[in-house]
């Protein structure tokens, strides 16, 4: 999402739930052991002892996408979707981090130009 500041090195997409924001991303390592996808309460996924910042992209989905996006992003939730330690994007059975985010909002607009991938 952002191709010229290199201060961000993960990602997440987020939603509310009762008043609540959760944020679901996928990390590997000792962070992780399992490395299946998380969900998180936001304040834990910002926290200061593991950053030094955060931005927010907001995105004017439509009722539907929003919807759409998060029955898509729940679905890998629930699936348990591993990281991507090969940070592999020809395969869909593990992901990274902004591989699941670029996935998730692709599937959800049907569109698989949505997003530039620098090799």
């Amino acid at each position: 999402m952002n191709t010229q500041d290199k201060s961000f090195s993960h990602c997440g997409i987020a939603f509310e739930e009762n008043g609540k924001w959760f944020v679901f991303h996928s990390i590997g390592g000792e962070d992780n052991p399992d490395e299946k996808l998380r969900k998180e309460p936001f304040e834990n996924f910002i926290t200061p002892k593991d950053n030094t910042g955060f931005g927010i992209c907001d995105f004017s989905f439509t009722s539907h996408e929003t919807q759409l996006l998060k029955f898509i992003v729940d679905s890998l939730y629930k699936k348990e979707i591993p990281f991507d330690m090969q940070f592999d994007l020809k395969t869909n059975d593990k992901l990274y981090c902004a591989e699941m985010v670029a996935k998730a909002i692709q599937l959800t607009l049907k569109n698989d130009s949505f997003f530039r991938y620098i090799q």
